[in-house]
């Protein structure tokens, strides 16, 4: 799996224009964005096109964020696909049960670019020293 800049990065929000946001942030980061307005749609894309990275907003009708989150992890061909949460909610208790599901970093609304690149940036392990196509865990 790609641990360098360009990274396949799926967007997952019902607002469009949160998706245009976190698209423009990714893409200007060098990542390639890929968005899907609902968690049936998360799935499929993410199935098969097995992004790098998924970023997933909590309240969407119908699937909500939360069993989004379990529904990837609980399948071993997107398992291992890092998530992070972006959402406006700024509860503990909320920030908690997205661990549980599965979630791996967390991103307060209103976005703060540089907070969300860290956090994207983290968990794709890219070092920020490291050569365009070079795995920065060799």
């Amino acid at each position: 799996m790609r641990r360098i800049p360009g990274a396949n990065v799926l967007i997952v929000d019902d607002d469009e224009y949160n998706r245009k946001l976190l698209n423009i942030f990714i893409s200007t980061e060098g990542h390639k964005p890929i968005e899907a307005s609902s968690a049936q749609q998360a799935l499929q894309l993410a199935d098969s096109d097995h992004p790098d990275i998924i970023l997933l907003d909590l309240m969407m009708p119908g699937v909500d964020g939360f069993e989004l989150a379990r529904q990837l992890k609980g399948n071993p061909r997107t398992a291992d696909i890092p998530l992070v949460v972006v959402s406006a909610l700024d509860d503990p208790a909320v920030a908690q049960r997205a661990i549980s599901c599965g979630v791996d970093g967390f991103v307060q609304k209103p976005l703060d670019r540089w907070q969300l690149l860290q956090t994207v940036n983290k968990l794709l392990k890219i070092d920020a020293g490291a050569a365009p196509g070079t795995d920065a865990d060799a």
